[in-house]
């Protein structure tokens, strides 16, 4: 990932701030994270949350209906 970074950078920086949630390199340690979510659904929820509000217009449930709207009107 760092020498991603220096060659490439990402388009969002700080990455982590951006990738809320453990993050695995080998098999062991997505079998660590996968488990953590499961049984700790809320170590990230802050992170999360602040990351939804940043990219979603829309929290209301509705975007099918929204999509419909777009594409047929009101039917």
């Amino acid at each position: 990932m760092e020498e991603y970074r220096k060659t490439r950078g990402f388009l969002l920086e700080p990455y982590e701030r951006w990738t809320p949630g453990d993050k695995a390199r080998n098999i062991s340690e997505l079998i660590w994270a996968l488990d953590e979510a499961l049984n700790n659904p809320d170590k990230w929820k802050k992170e999360r949350e602040w990351l939804r509000d940043v990219m979603f217009k829309y929290q209301d449930g509705k975007s099918s209906e929204r999509i419909i709207k777009y594409f047929w009107g009101d039917v």
